[in-house]
């Protein structure tokens, strides 16, 4: 500022930078009094536009969207105590949320831009064995490769209400326990008390019928299933018109990509076979051309020396 303005002026011009947030920069010029005298120019404000460069800068957050709506299913009037609230768990340099009820996120503890923040999986069913809520499951979530994320979340019984032991037996499909109080009431956790009188009896007659050796395990679990369904606590089966109509891409899944590799290998053997034959008659033809030609050039010297002889003898 001195060099600017030179040494013989009685002010001293300071720049103070002063950055109000992330993304914007104010120099502001700042001419103090000197021997009671006033300056009589005043320098404006100057708003400068600067780009987020700093790494501490606060990330735009991320708008996650469902690509469903979580189940209507019937839950353990004590369970609904859950409802609206959320357990968050670090592990592996990663943020995990249950909303118990709604879904489970996924969030990197990073500064970079591209560090994942995703829905895991939508509750979509409920985890029961031996007629009792033992979990739930989450899914539908964000694609990972050729597959969707999910989660399985089992009940621990705890005096505190918290998320730990996540682990990923297979690749983004995870397991988590949550701890609660609310899964100390082993008899409250029970299937029964959410079944009426009608189901309730066919459940103890299928059960009588498989400990009997009328059921196999297969038709026992599927007999299970509509059971459950006819209670509304397992989600409606999907009919393969519907699954038919729903777009993806024909390589998605593993089946459907072994049934379109068959049916190429199919396609190419039956091409191959018709290739083959006509081969064949293409030899076959070759050979009748050879020996036609064969044959005529066999007979033009008997038909030289014929009429030769007639010439003569005329």
């Amino acid at each position: 500022a001195r060099r600017l303005f030179g040494n013989n002026r009685l002010w001293d011009n300071i720049l103070l930078i002063m950055k109000i947030n992330s993304l914007t920069l104010v120099a502001l010029w700042i001419v103090p009094l000197v021997s009671g005298e006033e300056d009589s120019k005043m320098i404006s404000l100057k708003i400068v536009q600067a780009p987020a460069l700093s790494r501490f800068t606060p990330l735009q957050r991320k708008v996650l969207t469902p690509k469903m709506s979580p189940c209507n299913l019937n839950a353990p009037p004590h369970l609904l105590l859950l409802n609206g609230t959320c357990y968050k768990f670090k592990h592996d340099n990663y943020f995990y949320n249950l909303c118990p009820f709604h879904n489970v996120t996924q969030k990197e503890d990073t500064n970079r831009i591209t560090g994942f923040h995703g829905i895991v999986g939508i509750w979509s069913d409920w985890i029961i064995e031996n007629g009792t809520f033992t979990g739930m499951v989450y899914s539908k979530g964000e694609r990972c490769g050729i597959v969707d994320r999910q989660a399985k979340v089992f009940f621990n019984c705890s005096t505190v209400a918290n998320l730990t032991n996540i682990t990923e037996p297979k690749t983004c499909h995870y397991e988590m326990i949550f701890h609660t109080p609310l899964a100390c009431f082993k008899g409250a956790m029970q299937i029964f008390h959410l079944l009426s009188s009608e189901v309730m009896t066919k459940w103890e007659t299928l059960e009588k019928e498989f400990y009997g050796g009328e059921w196999t395990l297969k038709g026992f679990n599927k007999k299970q299933l509509e059971l459950l369904r006819q209670a509304q606590l397992a989600p409606p089966e999907v009919s393969k018109k519907t699954t038919d109509n729903v777009t993806r891409s024909p390589f998605a899944v593993h089946d459907t990509c072994q049934k379109e590799k068959d049916e190429l290998l199919k396609e190419v053997t039956e091409l191959r076979s018709e290739v083959a034959r006509l081969r064949n008659l293409l030899v076959q033809e070759q050979n009748r051309t050879v020996s036609a030609n064969t044959t005529i050039n066999s007979t033009l010297p008997t038909l030289n020396t014929n009429t030769s002889t007639v010439n003569i003898n005329s």
